[in-house]
């Protein structure tokens, strides 16, 4: 309706108005924040591209690591390298099935661009995990699987012989067979006391992780969505 676009309207004002003075601030102490940083570099390297070639060519190898949380403008650096290297010595190590900040841009297409444009890619797979038991894994793969635009499944990649399903390694957790169980809960009260309840069981119990002959409680994780969510225990 009208009301709610009007409100949508103003919001964008305000928060135009409050860029603005963030900016003017900026410029007026002579700083600049992470974007700036990005931006200015982007721009220097379509203004000059002698300077692009030169930066470039200062190296020999171009690596990059969490190549899934790179967003737009990060990668546009990383494409403007690479392209610009002489050696074409580009290495990055990323995981689509690891891409968790898509709140900050990113997204598969990433990772997908780069396999198009790049057409010579060796990729290399590591299959074999030294953090978790096979049931964990196995559980995680199972999980994994039911998005079909992973990598992995993806026919347009298919020559890269891409394969995730990871091999547990770790000789102290290898042969450890405790199976990953699935609860559902009425509420969120009902599954927090059964979370404490489950604690104090393995604390009690043999199997409670040890350091020296004391109990090492550091060793027992909660995951959850947010820090809030711990809030409420």
């Amino acid at each position: 309706n009208i009301e709610a676009q009007q409100k949508k309207i103003d919001q964008a004002k305000e928060l135009w108005e409050f860029y603005e003075l963030y900016q003017t601030k900026m410029e007026k102490a002579h700083y600049i924040d992470y974007n700036d940083m990005i931006n200015s570099v982007l721009a220097k390297f379509e203004s000059n591209p002698a300077f692009l070639e030169k930066v470039a060519n200062e190296y020999e190898y171009i690596l990059v690591d969490e190549y899934q949380d790179t967003n737009k403008s990060q990668n546009e650096i990383v494409f403007n390298l690479a392209k610009n290297l002489k050696s074409e010595n580009v290495f990055v190590v990323g995981d689509d099935d690891q891409i968790i900040y898509t709140f900050q841009g990113a997204k598969l297409d990433t990772i997908e661009k780069f396999l198009d444009e790049f057409t010579d890619t060796k990729v290399i797979c590591l299959e074999e995990n030294m953090r978790s038991t096979q049931q964990i894994l196995d559980v995680a793969r199972a999980i994994a699987k039911q998005d079909y635009k992973r990598l992995e499944v993806n026919p347009r990649f298919a020559q890269y012989n891409i394969s995730k399903e990871l091999m547990a390694k770790n000789d102290e957790l290898k042969d450890v067979k405790t199976a990953v169980r699935c609860y559902k809960y009425a509420d969120k009260m009902q599954e927090y006391t059964e979370i404490i309840d489950e604690i104090e069981a393995l604390v009690n119990s043999p199997n409670c992780p040890k350091e020296d002959g004391e109990k090492k409680l550091s060793e027992i994780a909660i995951l959850t969505r947010s820090n809030a969510e711990l809030d409420e225990f």
